[in-house]
């Protein structure tokens, strides 16, 4: 294991080397660190905005069931 915790390290870390195999603890204490597998992101990285929650697929799903069942119902003239 490389401990580079506490070294004033700064930059991306480098997706082409051995680097990001290690823990995020191996980063700790280097703040001006960034990328994989630290927790925050680089300058210019691309971070998803406003990303679906669970809640809000479950109730697109539950407007779709009904609609099946409406129609079920209206097809088949079933009250």
């Amino acid at each position: 294991m490389l401990d580079l915790s506490h070294n004033n390290l700064s930059g991306r870390i480098s997706s082409s080397t051995q680097l990001q195999s290690f823990d995020a603890s191996s980063y700790s204490g280097n703040p001006a660190l960034c990328g994989l597998p630290l927790r925050n992101p680089c300058p210019g990285d691309l971070v998803p905005q406003n990303p679906k929650t669970t809640v809000e697929t479950e109730d697109i799903g539950d407007q779709e069931d009904k609609l099946i069942i409406r129609g079920y119902f209206i097809v088949f003239g079933v009250d």
